[in-house]
């Protein structure tokens, strides 16, 4: 499946330059990692039964997934800033498709672009708190999306050590060479048909966001384990509905 890209937005020498470097050095660094992958089999089933599927993890994890989850032709939403360009030709460069858009500017097109994709067969990776953030905090659009799309969520919690966390809005994580990094895959769930009032999507937002982070709170009290020797690991239990009392 070739890679799909939004080419709306002009693209300057110094992103070309800046994705060239960047992209050899995520490979670089991911090829000292250590990676293990808590619930695997929850995304395999997804993916062979010809589900679509939204990946939906923080905007700070974006480096690991990015090579954790390389060349399996998902296309991810990615800012029309100067940033959202150099982080744009890394992914790419990775085996990403992307589309560009934020709630900000180009939104809407954004979201319908995606789902477009979703129901030709492509899967799509989410950050439902980017591009800008509040940090954590659940936007529309990944509602919006999965529901108009008929997609089923999978959230994937990330955590790495050791690493660093840059000062950004989102924290980024940055795992060290020859860090141990492990991802933690929840059950998949789907949004309903009909949402509730504009007046209740925040109550959803903050719902899923609380299960985003459940799972990512999961997979750093699993890597701790790993770090002390401890290999029986376990997968996130936790089911949406069941969890989050709905």
């Amino acid at each position: 499946m070739t890679a799909h890209r939004n080419n709306s937005v002009p693209v300057s020498g110094r992103a070309v330059w800046a994705g060239r470097l960047g992209s050899l050095l995520l490979k670089s660094l991911g090829a000292t990692w250590r990676i293990r992958i808590l619930g695997s089999e929850r995304e395999e089933e997804l993916i062979q039964s010809g589900t679509p599927v939204i990946y939906a993890f923080w905007h700070g994890k974006l480096m690991t997934l990015a090579y954790t989850h390389r060349n399996r032709g998902a296309t991810v939403l990615i800012s029309q800033s100067r940033d959202g360009e150099i982080i744009t030709q890394i992914i790419e460069r990775m085996g990403y498709g992307t589309v560009r858009g934020s709630s900000s500017r180009g939104g809407l097109k954004a979201i319908l672009d995606m789902v477009n994709l979703s129901r030709s067969g492509r899967i799509l990776g989410v950050t439902p708190d980017g591009p800008q953030g509040p940090f954590e905090k659940v936007q529309p659009g990944l509602l919006m999306t999965a529901q108009r799309s008929g997609a089923a969520i999978l959230a994937i919690g990330v955590a790495a050590h050791p690493s660093t966390r840059l000062g950004s809005w989102d924290a980024f994580l940055v795992p060290h060479p020859g860090a141990r990094c492990l991802l933690s895959i929840a059950e998949p769930f789907t949004i309903p048909d009909t949402l509730p009032p504009a007046a209740s999507i925040e109550k959803w937002t903050g719902r899923v966001g609380s299960f985003l982070k459940a799972n990512d709170d999961h997979a750093h009290r699993q890597i701790l384990r790993w770090i002390t020797g401890d290999e029986a690991l376990d997968p996130f239990l936790e089911r949406f509905g069941h969890a989050l009392d709905l």
